[in-house]
């Protein structure tokens, strides 16, 4: 009797640790997973200042945090997390620029000779650095966004064993349509302007996702495919075209940009007549 109380005992104390060691690696997990969700949510949260950033790398910022999401084990939390990524670095405000570029001071130089710039001379330089370098943020600040749009897109793309939904794979550059719809807007340019790089962007990469999918014999999700659709025409205003529709486009396209080259440099050989001829008449030697 004696002994088997003891090897009851025995058992009781060995399953207590058992459940104990298995419910802190339950615990640890859980701490894990939660401190990674809060420095996802922390890297996120830093988006929209890193596109306006001069003095961190925002390429490592972009490839961080870009890592942290694909580690993340959930494929939803990835997606929902690239998602907010591309979202709020969108939300950079470019109007904000001209507050963050100070007005030069003008001070006269202490020179005194009749080569003397005016002090309207250096206002309108000092205007002139300052507007460039506002233009140099902004357009950095476009820049980085496209380049997260292709990071997060790659990202994507490998996912395994399946690329993820082509709806997932795009909305980062939809994110970056609106964006720079909204840019040109503020600027007051032409629609398209800065946006039509991308727009075509997407109907090539949608193409491809759907050749890819007809090579490995897989049937595209007709949801997922519909859902891209009117993601499309709500962004851009138009159906995304066909796969004819988008090689005629590229071809009329080229044989316009192969003209225009034709064009100039027809243009550039008569001026170039038009020079040696003026030479001639009025006895100048060409160099």
């Amino acid at each position: 009797m004696k002994i088997n109380l003891l090897i009851t005992s025995i058992i009781f104390s060995v399953g207590l640790n058992a459940y104990g060691n298995t419910g802190g690696m339950v615990m640890d997990v859980r701490i894990r997973t939660s401190m990674e969700a809060k420095e996802i949510d922390r890297l996120i949260a830093l988006a929209p200042g890193m596109m306006l950033s001069e003095t961190n790398n925002v390429r490592n910022y972009l490839e961080q945090v870009c890592a942290k999401i694909a580690e993340c084990s959930d494929m939803q939390m990835r997606y929902r997390y690239f998602r907010d990524l591309m979202a709020n670095a969108c939300r950079v405000n470019l109007g904000s620029v001209e507050r963050l570029v100070p007005v030069e001071k003008i001070e006269m130089p202490n020179v005194d000779d009749q080569w003397k710039p005016s002090i309207r001379t250096l206002e309108k330089r000092a205007e002139w650095k300052r507007a460039q370098k506002i233009a140099s943020i902004r357009g950095d600040a476009l820049s980085r966004l496209r380049l997260m749009a292709d990071q997060i897109y790659g990202c994507l793309l490998l996912e395994m064993p399946l690329p993820a939904p082509s709806a997932e794979q795009l909305e980062p550059y939809f994110k970056l349509i609106e964006k720079l719809q909204e840019e040109e807007r503020r600027q007051e340019r032409s629609p398209g302007s800065l946006c039509d790089h991308a727009i075509d962007q997407v109907e090539s990469y949608f193409l491809s996702y759907l050749r890819f999918m007809k090579n490995i014999r897989e049937t595209p999700d007709q949801n997922d495919l519909t859902a891209v659709e009117a993601r499309f025409k709500q962004v851009v205003g138009r159906p995304i075209r066909s796969a004819e529709q988008y090689r005629e486009d590229a071809r009329r396209r080229t044989e316009e940009t192969i003209k225009e080259h034709q064009r100039q440099q027809e243009a550039n050989r008569r001026a170039l007549e038009f020079q040696k001829k003026y030479n001639r008449e009025h006895n100048i030697n060409e160099q």
